[in-house]
This record gives C-alpha cells, sequence and structure tokens, in this order.
C-alpha cells in the first residue's frame, strides 16, 4: 500500500498564481518507507481512497506507475 502525500499547491498561469488545489505530492510506500512519484492530482483522479483509521489518503501498489526517487 502507498499513502500519499497531499497538500493545497498553488497553480501557475503565465500571470502568477491564479488558483490553489489540492493535490497529491507524492507517495511512501508503507512497508520500505520508499519514495513514490506521483502525479499531481486529486488523489481520487489517481483510484486513491482516504482511510478513516489512518487519516490518509491511500493506494494500492497496482494503481500506480511506480518510478523510484534517488
Amino acid at each position: 500500500m502507498i499513502v500519499l502525500v497531499t497538500g493545497t499547491y498553488p497553480i501557475y498561469d503565465q500571470y502568477g498564481i491564479s488558483h490553489y488545489e489540492f493535490m497529491t505530492s507524492h507517495g511512501v510506500r508503507e512497508e520500505t518507507g520508499e519514495i513514490i512519484v506521483t502525479p499531481n492530482e486529486h488523489p481520487m483522479r489517481l483510484g486513491a481512497r482516504y482511510d478513516e483509521k489512518l487519516g490518509e489518503w491511500i493506494i494500492e501498489e497496482e494503481k500506480i506507475i511506480n518510478e523510484k526517487v534517488e
């Protein structure tokens, strides 16, 4: 399972910051602590679900194309 790191991030246009969006920054593989690159999208668009017990957005590893961050 991958725990997603999320937040509200600024979206820039040619004039500067136009608005803010809630999206995924990256993920952390729960078992190893490995950083996983994820698309900057709302977690639901990635197929993630909010886990009430953890208080975090999580996604099954099979739903994401993984890339290691060196």
